[in-house]
């Protein structure tokens, strides 16, 4: 069936099928070997949070490289719900007080800012009281990054994807609009 993007109730941008591909998410996964993920509608649908509400608001810290950031942006636009960027970044001397005015609710992260707000003790504890759970991706985390990030926000969900993982969390928050099943192809 075709996926349809309006503009307004009336007006029709676009309409492509449910398989059509949207873009390609380039990673080097586990195996360090380059290749592009072909990101359809159905994918996109599928695999976004659609349990957002909108007076939640999300935080992506970085770029939309990885699947997890892209997913991020897409949960909170077809939820209607705030994505908020903080443009000086999250090693930013302010970044605490910006999660607690905006207030950040869904706090997105990765390794290497983790290990810096531990070991800079950057993030104020009463600053993060309205964060309800933590998403992290890229690399894998440190126990004591991750822990102490957890212990700042009063012990809330604290969900990691690192490489190909990251698919398999979509995989695994999916919504099915069609039976789902992993699947993996060598391309060698």
């Amino acid at each position: 069936f075709p996926v349809t993007i309006q503009c307004s109730q009336n007006e029709l941008i676009f309409s492509y099928s449910i398989d059509a591909t949207v873009f390609i998410c380039f990673s080097s996964g586990t195996t360090a070997k380059p290749k592009g993920i072909p990101i359809t509608h159905e994918m996109i649908l599928a695999n976004t949070d659609n349990r957002i509400p909108i007076d939640q608001v999300t935080y992506w810290p970085t770029n939309l490289g990885w699947i997890v950031g892209t997913r991020s942006l897409l949960s909170t636009t077809l939820n209607h719900s705030p994505l908020a960027l903080y443009y000086l970044g999250p090693k930013d001397s302010g970044f605490s007080k910006f999660i607690a005015e905006a207030p950040i609710h869904r706090l997105g992260t990765y390794p290497r800012i983790q290990r810096f707000w531990r070991e800079n003790d950057s993030l104020n504890i009463d600053d993060l009281k309205q964060v309800q759970c933590i998403f992290s991706t890229g690399e894998s985390g440190a126990y004591d990054d991750q822990f102490d990030l957890i212990r700042r926000t009063s012990y809330k969900p604290f969900l990691e994807s690192c490489g190909a993982t990251e698919l398999g969390k979509g995989y695994l928050c999916s919504i099915p609009i069609r039976p789902i099943a992993l699947g993996y192809r060598d391309w060698e």
